[in-house]
């Protein structure tokens, strides 16, 4: 184990997941700069923090040297490399813009890390990565991934690896599985779903409804990361819960948290052509090296997620 991030970059740090981190990480006592260039996150998602104490923002692009330079220039000891193009569909519409958000971005984070001399890297990649399987994925498993998103975080992997030979911070891979709660500005399944019950829709239009997804609540994957920053060079690392719920599960169960009754049509504008039946992990390397576990289940973690957007 190490000591606690006492000076944090957090590149994203004005999306979903980056925002929510970078208040854990303030709450710890840690000193925060955030890199964001707002194309997909907002400002209004850590609009209360600027100019607080502990926390820097600095607008710009990860793929800018001078930007990223800009935010390293503080020296800090840990960098979480968050931002990136992850909704699969804007992925695939644009899989050179793609590759240079997700892989030239990553390239010049690690370089300016390495160069400020930072100890710990922490790149967020995705169970997408993994070959199709019908069983919770191992760290170990075949990596073979169908889709730009996940092509472009292993090819930072591997990058990674091989940058990582030459010296540089301990790197650890998370690999994130499917996250949701308030904030997410993305067209995903639960936000899908909750916008067109807020809408007054009870016969709901999706996609297929059939693949299995494990679901972590967003404050829980966070916790995650700042946990495995608490040790050096994790390696590989499944993020989740090790659940799995159908689609049809999940809008049952959305019915539930709002106390409305739903129900589900497949239309074919929505259905993605190529889909896995299922993508879980198998998080018990994770558990073992933090002792980490989800606050909230599924059911806890809707009702919460449909409370934060009522507000």
């Amino acid at each position: 184990m190490s000591d606690p991030v006492r000076k944090a970059l957090v590149t994203g740090c004005a999306g979903f997941i980056g925002s929510v981190l970078v208040r854990q990480l303030l709450a710890r006592g840690a000193e925060v700069i955030g890199l964001d260039d707002c194309s997909r996150g907002s400002e209004a998602a850590i609009v209360d923090l600027l100019g607080t104490p502990r926390f820097t923002f600095i607008r710009g692009d990860v793929r800018s040297a001078m930007d990223v330079a800009r935010a390293t220039a503080a020296k800090p000891t840990a960098v979480f490399h968050l931002a990136a193009r992850h909704f699969i569909p804007e992925c695939a519409a644009d899989p050179a813009g793609t590759y240079d958000i997700n892989v030239v971005g990553t390239e010049r984070v690690w370089d300016a890390a390495r160069a400020c001399g930072a100890e710990q890297f922490l790149f967020m990649s995705t169970g997408d990565v993994y070959q199709p399987s019908v069983s919770p994925h191992l760290e170990s498993d075949t990596l073979a991934p169908f889709n730009v998103y996940g092509l472009s975080k292993l090819t930072s992997e591997r990058s990674l690896a091989i940058a990582r030979q030459a010296g540089g911070p301990a790197v650890t891979i998370a690999r994130m599985f499917n996250v949701y709660g308030g904030g997410d500005r993305n067209d995903h399944l639960i936000p899908s779903i909750l916008r067109q019950v807020r809408g007054g829709a009870r016969e709901l239009r999706l996609g297929n409804l059939w693949p299995v997804r494990d679901y972590v609540y967003v404050e829980d994957a966070a916790a995650a990361l700042i946990r495995l920053s608490d040790v050096t060079g994790a390696d590989v690392v499944n993020v989740g819960t090790g659940g799995g719920w159908t689609v049809q599960e999940v809008v049952e169960s959305i019915g539930a948290a709002l106390a409305v009754p739903l129900r589900v049509t497949s239309v074919s504008e929505f259905q993605r052509p190529v889909e896995r039946d299922s993508l879980r992990p198998d998080v018990g390397r994770l558990a073992a090296l933090t002792g980490w576990r989800p606050t909230r289940g599924l059911a806890e973690g809707l009702r919460a997620f449909a409370a934060a957007e009522q507000r």
